[in-house]
């Protein structure tokens, strides 16, 4: 997994102009901390908090068919940082980052380890049915493709995979419960874009 790149912006002592420049661990280790009020303690505690749960999102997300990339912890938390310090008391997780948050915070082997285990697999999958039904409501509710889909993939992790997808073929665009959506006009859950039906094989998403 490549290490991802930050930015900020500096004035210019030649230009007096906002010039793009290269942040170093340490300045994005700083930042989050700051937007968080974390001690360098508190910051090795949470990041591992959080890389256990991503990774035992991941591994469920695979245990049920998905090709999923292991997601950088360091970008996560300064997306979230950098959110925090946009919106303030006004900001709110994205719903995915939600989903991953509920999810137990095992060891990665653990993780793998509970992924294949059906009490765990049905406790979690109930979780994550909540979750894609909230996602996908305004969609479910106003496509007639997209409510056949519905019906007919009961996994919800392929559920969520082929209403993306599917969205995507219509170029319709799925609202989350952040802030950035309400900026955007789209109300919360609900949808913008055609509403029309095109064809769609979900024989790759069914069990």
């Amino acid at each position: 997994m490549a290490r991802p790149t930050f930015y900020k912006y500096v004035d210019d002592k030649k230009t007096g102009q906002k010039v793009q420049v290269r942040m170093t661990s340490r300045e994005v280790k700083a930042e989050i901390m700051k937007q968080n009020g974390w001690t360098s303690e508190q910051y090795r505690k949470q990041y591992d908090i959080l890389k256990n749960k991503v990774r035992a999102y991941e591994s469920f997300r695979r245990s049920q068919g998905i090709k999923e990339q292991p997601q950088n912890i360091v970008k996560m938390l300064y997306a979230e940082a950098k959110a925090k310090a946009r919106y303030g008391e006004e900001y709110k997780p994205s719903q995915k980052l939600q989903q991953i948050k509920k999810f137990s915070a095992y060891s990665i082997t653990k993780g793998r380890q509970l992924a294949q285990q059906e009490k765990y697999q049905q406790r979690e999958s109930a979780k994550y049915q909540a979750y894609v039904s909230k996602r996908f409501e305004g969609f479910i509710r106003d496509n007639a493709g997209a409510q056949r889909i519905a019906e007919a993939i009961k996994n919800p992790v392929m559920l969520e995979k082929a209403l993306s997808d599917y969205a995507d073929k219509l170029n319709i665009k799925i609202a989350e419960d952040t802030k950035e959506a309400s900026e955007s006009g789209i109300p919360v859950n609900e949808t913008y874009g055609s509403n029309d039906e095109v064809d769609f094989d979900i024989s790759d998403y069914l069990e």
